[in-house]
Parts: C-alpha cells; sequence; structure tokens
C-alpha cells in the first residue's frame, strides 16, 4: 500500500511533457546532433551484445578444433576478423558520442541562457513586485543552467539502458524465463529507494528558494563596484561574509541530513542486488555443467547477466537522477511559461499625430499585493508638443506617473488615453518607441560612449555626428573630449583602457542616450539630480532648444529645473492639488510657493556658508 501510495504521488503527465519539451530544445539547437545522438546511443547498446556474441563463437571454435587437432582455419580468421571491425566500430562511436556530447551541449546551452534572458528582458515590470514570480524566475535560472541538459543526458542514458536491457532479456529469455524475474525483482528495492530519495531531495532544494534568493543578494554586494565603496568605508566585510555563512548553513544542513539516510538504505538495496546477480550466476553455471551451454555461450550468457544487471542499474539510477533533474528542468520552463499581466494592444502607432494628447481620465492605482493606492480617480490632460513639470514630496505618485505612461503597469481602474485612444489598445512595442526616458536609476554599459549613447536608437547607432550632436545637448561632450580615447572611451575598469564616469558624468550620457532617441515624447525622471547647478542651468536652457515640436514631462525636486516649464503640475499623495505657470503658482500662496521659497532659502544660506569658507569665489 505505502509503494502504491508513493508511485502515485509522481506526476507522470508532467514527465512526459517535460521529456517531450526538453527533447524539441535540443533539436531546434541542432537537428543533425538530435538524430546523430540517438543513432549513437543505438550502437553503443548494441555493439558490446556483438563484440561478446563473436568473442564467444571464436572460444567455442577454439574448444572444439583443439579436440579435434584442427588449427587455425578460415572460420577463426573470419571471426577474428568481423571482431576487430566490431571493436573498432566501437570506439570510434564511443569517440563520436563524446563530440557529440560537446557540440550538444554549447548549442543546447547557447539556446537555453537565450531563451531565458528573452523571458526575463521581457517580463513586466510588475512581476519583479511580486515575491512569489521572482521564486519562479529565480529557481528557473538556477535550473535552467543546466537542469534542460542534464535531463537530456539522463533520458539518452534511459534509452541506452532500455535498449541494452531489452537486448539482454532477449538473449537471457532464450535458455530460462526465472532469469529475468530474478535479476529485475532484486534490482527493484534500489529503484525505488533511488527515485523517492530524488524526489524528496529536490523538495528540499524547492523549499530553501528564498534562502538561496538572499544567499545570492548577499553575496552579489561583495562583487558590485558601488556597493563595495560603502561596504568599506563602513567595514561591512566581515558582517556579510558572517551572513553568507549563516545563510549557507541553513541551506545545507537539510541537504546532509538527507545524504546519511541515502547512504544507509542504498547500502541495503545493493547489498539486495548482489544476491540477485549470484542466483543468476548460479542457474548459468549448473546448466553449462549439464551441457547445455558450450563454454562459448557460458562465457557469453555470463557476460549478457552482467550486462542485464548493470543496464537494470544504470536505467534505475538514470530513472531517479532524471526525475530531480526533471523537477529542476520544470523549474526552468516554469519561468518560460510566466505569462504577461500587461496584453499588447493591436493598434498601431503610425497612424498617430505625433506627439499626442496624453490624459488621465479617473485613473485608480495600486501597486501589486498592495492595498494602498498611489492614485484615486486622478484627472488631467498632457496637450502635444506641451512642455510640463510634475513635482511633489516623495510619495506624491510622480515616478508611478511615469511607469503608468510607459505602460510599465496598467491602471487599477480608469484609462489612460493617447489621442482619446485607450493605452491598453496600443501596440506596446510601437508606444515605448515613441518614447525616451531618462530615469533615476540610469542604465550604464560598460561599452565604448559612442555605443552608450547610440543604443538610444538602434537604427542609428552609428550615426556618430548625431551621436556627438546630442551629448553637446547634454553637456557630456565637455567632458568626453578629454577622455583618452574621446568618443571610443571603455567606461568601465573592468576593462582594459577604460575608466570611470562619475555619477554626473553617467547622468549627461544617459541623457544624451535619451537624446539621441529623438522620441516625440520625452520624460526626464530627477534627470540631474548629481549634476552641478551651473551644468544643470546650461542643460535645460538646450532642452527646451532641443524639445521643439515634442512633449516634455519633467519630474524633478529642484525649482530652477522647471521654472520655464508651459505648465506645472503639483501632486500631494496621489492627487493633483495646484497647476499652472511658476508665475501663476506663485501667486496662489500655495504648496508650490511654499516649498519654492523653503528650497531658494536653503540654497542661499548654503551659498553663503560656501563664500565664508571660500571668500575668493564670491570676486
Amino acid at each position: 500500500m505505502a509503494l502504491k501510495k508513493k508511485i502515485k504521488k509522481i506526476d507522470f503527465k508532467s514527465i512526459f511533457s517535460i521529456i517531450i519539451k526538453v527533447h524539441k530544445l535540443v533539436y531546434k539547437s541542432s537537428p543533425g546532433i538530435y538524430i546523430s545522438s540517438i543513432l549513437v546511443t543505438i550502437a553503443l547498446t548494441l555493439l558490446p551484445y556483438l563484440s561478446t556474441f563473436i568473442s564467444a563463437q571464436i572460444i567455442d571454435t577454439l574448444v572444439s578444433n583443439v579436440k579435434e587437432g584442427l588449427g587455425f582455419n578460415q572460420r577463426i580468421t573470419i571471426l577474428l576478423i568481423a571482431f576487430t571491425i566490431t571493436l573498432l566500430a566501437l570506439t570510434i562511436t564511443r569517440y563520436l558520442d563524446k563530440y557529440i556530447e560537446v557540440i550538444r551541449t554549447i548549442k543546447t546551452y547557447n539556446l537555453i541562457t537565450l531563451k531565458l534572458l528573452a523571458k526575463t528582458s521581457n517580463l513586466d515590470v510588475s512581476h519583479y513586485d511580486d515575491p512569489e514570480l521572482n521564486d519562479i524566475i529565480q529557481k528557473g535560472k538556477e535550473g535552467g543552467t543546466f537542469g534542460p541538459l542534464h535531463f537530456y543526458s539522463g533520458t539518452m542514458s534511459i534509452l541506452y539502458g532500455v535498449i541494452k536491457g531489452i537486448s539482454g532479456i532477449i538473449i537471457l529469455s532464450t535458455i530460462s524465463p526465472l532469469l529475468i524475474i530474478v535479476l529485475i525483482g532484486f534490482t527493484l528495492p534500489s529503484f525505488i529507494t533511488k527515485l523517492t530519495r530524488s524526489k524528496r531531495k529536490f523538495h528540499i532544494w524547492n523549499a530553501d528558494t528564498k534562502i538561496r534568493r538572499e544567499y545570492s543578494r548577499t553575496a552579489g554586494y561583495l562583487e558590485e563596484e558601488k556597493a563595495l565603496q560603502g561596504i568599506k568605508s563602513f567595514s561591512l566585510e566581515k558582517y556579510l561574509l558572517n551572513q553568507i555563512t549563516k545563510i549557507f548553513g541553513k541551506f545545507r544542513t537539510n541537504e546532509e541530513k538527507e545524504e546519511k539516510k541515502r547512504q544507509k538504505i542504498s547500502i541495503l538495496t545493493a547489498a539486495i542486488s548482489v544476491v540477485g546477480y549470484t542466483i543468476s550466476y548460479f542457474i548459468v553455471t549448473k546448466q553449462t555443467l549439464d551441457g547445455t551451454l558450450s563454454i562459448g555461450l557460458f562465457t557469453f550468457y555470463i557476460s549478457t547477466i552482467s550486462a542485464l544487471t548493470s543496464s537494470i542499474n544504470y536505467i534505475f539510477q538514470n530513472v531517479s537522477r532524471a526525475y530531480g533533474n526533471m523537477l529542476s528542468t520544470k523549474a526552468y520552463f516554469d519561468a518560460l511559461d510566466i505569462k504577461p499581466n500587461i496584453i499588447p494592444g493591436k493598434h498601431k502607432i503610425e497612424g498617430l499625430v505625433m506627439p499626442p494628447t496624453i490624459e488621465f481620465k479617473n485613473v485608480s492605482f495600486k501597486y501589486p499585493k498592495s492595498n494602498k493606492y498611489v492614485f484615486k480617480n486622478l484627472s488631467f490632460k498632457i496637450e502635444k508638443g506641451e512642455n510640463i513639470a510634475i513635482v511633489g514630496e516623495n510619495g506624491a505618485g510622480k515616478s508611478t506617473f511615469v511607469k503608468l505612461i510607459c505602460r510599465f503597469y496598467d491602471p487599477t481602474d480608469g484609462e489612460i488615453l493617447i489621442n482619446g485612444i485607450n493605452l491598453k489598445d496600443l501596440d506596446n512595442e510601437d508606444w515605448i518607441k515613441k518614447i525616451a526616458i531618462l530615469s533615476q536609476g540610469i542604465v550604464t554599459f560598460h561599452f565604448d560612449v559612442k555605443t552608450n549613447i547610440g543604443m538610444g536608437n538602434l537604427k542609428r547607432i552609428n550615426d556618430l555626428e548625431g551621436i556627438k550632436k546630442a551629448a553637446k545637448f547634454s553637456g557630456a561632450n565637455s567632458f568626453i573630449k578629454e577622455f583618452e580615447n574621446g568618443y571610443d572611451q571603455i567606461l568601465s575598469k573592468r576593462f582594459e583602457h577604460g575608466t570611470n564616469p562619475s555619477t554626473g558624468q553617467w547622468q549627461k550620457i544617459a541623457l544624451a542616450r535619451a537624446y539621441f532617441k529623438d522620441a516625440p515624447i520625452l520624460i526626464l525622471d530627477e534627470p540631474t539630480s548629481a549634476i552641478d547647478p551651473k551644468s544643470e542651468a546650461e542643460i535645460f536652457d538646450k532642452l527646451f532648444e532641443y524639445s521643439e515640436e515634442k512633449s516634455v514631462i519633467i519630474i524633478s525636486h529642484r525649482f530652477s529645473t522647471i521654472k520655464n516649464a508651459q505648465r506645472i503640475i503639483v501632486m500631494d499623495k496621489g492627487k493633483v492639488i495646484e497647476e499652472g505657470t511658476h508665475e501663476e503658482l506663485m501667486k496662489l500662496n500655495g504648496k508650490y510657493k511654499e516649498a519654492f521659497e523653503l528650497q531658494k532659502r536653503g540654497f542661499e544660506e548654503k551659498n553663503e556658508k560656501l563664500n565664508t569658507i571660500i571668500p575668493h569665489q564670491n570676486k
């Protein structure tokens, strides 16, 4: 009864589904290698039996010739030639198998990695707000490292064992069906043990996903250049290493306990298998002594018993391993099967007037897994070609507003209209091409300067003049020309002849990338937070020159960057509380004016303090 219950727990439908998916994956990576792999596997199972049978025929011929006083005759010559050819074929096949395995591994691993990267790069931003989905993605990354490859190798090993086992059964059934019952019966306990242990071991691995994620993230701090600066300044190295040691200890404890149990039971089941092999050996020996079998056939059948026993163990061993690999491989395919939350629309952008009007109509929004609304019935409109600024305290909803426009999230209620068309109905890929965004978390690449900027518009990535023009608008050209290699300068000291730009320089390069995209909508979310006031003023003077016939949305805490906007929207707790030009808002004596005066006073006090410390700057 217990055995029946255990077997029922195995999801055979899922197993066959994963087998089909993995073999499709390997076939897609290289059809020729896939077919060759199957043919080589079949050859490797049959050729040993053939060589053993020919060897048995040689022994019987030698015994017969000795009895009859015959010498080296034609039969022995033919048998020796056949034996040589068989061994040569087997040797070549084994080398071919190794070659195929290397090529298959390279091609399949590349495809596995590309498919997972394509999936993670196309996931909605909202997926990374969900801890459960993060666990699936993490397990998919770990399972996808070598899981599908190991699982495929396991299924091919099982195929090898099955063909070898069936061939052995057919051969041994000609002398005693009892042999088959004995060999399989005494090997079955080992199979059950390995299968259940493999499954249980994975369940421990599965349960520890959060621990492993914490381990990877903590270890990552010790490898990140920016993080290391902060770590060293607070002498946190030993603390983080201790944390990693503790996390690793939690992860390993259950696995070590499970391994001890597995080894004890494995020894017992292995002993049972040895008893079965001994009984089979006894049956063949008795038939030989009874004169039923010749000496040559005795060696052939003994070799076949050994081959069948090893193939049964081989099958069971690889079934248990394949089951364990199947579970980790399933994690990989589960990650690939994550469905998008953002469903792309079908309406193309080409026919729309650009830049468009953007209207928030009774928009309410809360982040996934959160009960708190960022917006509640938010409504306002941005006219085409309008330059607006959005201001407000932290948590007012400014950055969330940008995420909704870019459709990283969909509104919980209400709708966002683009020229009167619901944003959900627009083609996502087309829409995002119309937006150039510079967010607070700028993306830095280790590539050279021109590539970093050129990636803003891949169709024009080789347009060096256009790249330089964008860099001049952003203020980046002033320091790029000072680099040793100019626009060919590698932007990372981890690579030869590279340099590490400052945060302010990176912001200017990222701004140049946004300019180079030349999109009809430009969104700047705290674009100059690390840039000095003088450079900032120059950037925004050029911004309005650059943005003619474009819509510009600026989010900033610095009032000096937004004073010249055509309209300023003041947000507080997800609502628009004031809007108008800088002059209009100053007359309201509201929150905008209060914040402006506070910031102005802060700058004046700061400058007065600086002038006291460095008086010559005031001359």
